[in-house]
C-alpha cells in the first residue's frame, strides 16, 4: 500500500492507537462538559476581556489527558506529526468537553 493510502486507513490508525476510536460520529454519545465552576467561569471571561487571553488550571480530567498523550506518543513514534491525532474522536470529544 502507497504511504498516502495507509494514511487515509482508519485501520492503520485503529492498530497504531487501538485504545482510541475513529467514528463517522464522534459526538454520537456526547459526555457531559467538563466540570468548572461559575466563579471561575467568570474570571476565565474576565481576565480574557482585559488582557486578551486566559490562564486556566487543569480542567480535562487526567485519564482522559493520559489517554491522548499516549496516542500522540505513538502517532509520533510512528513518525508522523503529532497533530495527525486529530484522526481519533476523543481529540474532538475533548474540545467538545471545554464548551
Amino acid at each position: 500500500m502507497r504511504a498516502t493510502g495507509r494514511l487515509e486507513a482508519p485501520d492503520h490508525w485503529r492498530e497504531l492507537n487501538p485504545e482510541l476510536t475513529i467514528s463517522d460520529e464522534p459526538f454520537a454519545e456526547r459526555p457531559a462538559p467538563y466540570a468548572v465552576s461559575a466563579a471561575a467561569a467568570s474570571r476565565f471571561a474576565g481576565q480574557v476581556r482585559e488582557e486578551g487571553y486566559s490562564q486556566v488550571g487543569p480542567i480535562v480530567p487526567p485519564a482522559d489527558v493520559a489517554r491522548l498523550r499516549g496516542g500522540i506518543e505513538r502517532v509520533v513514534e510512528a513518525g508522523y506529526p503529532p497533530f495527525f491525532v486529530a484522526v481519533y474522536d476523543e481529540f474532538f470529544q475533548m474540545f467538545d468537553g471545554l464548551q
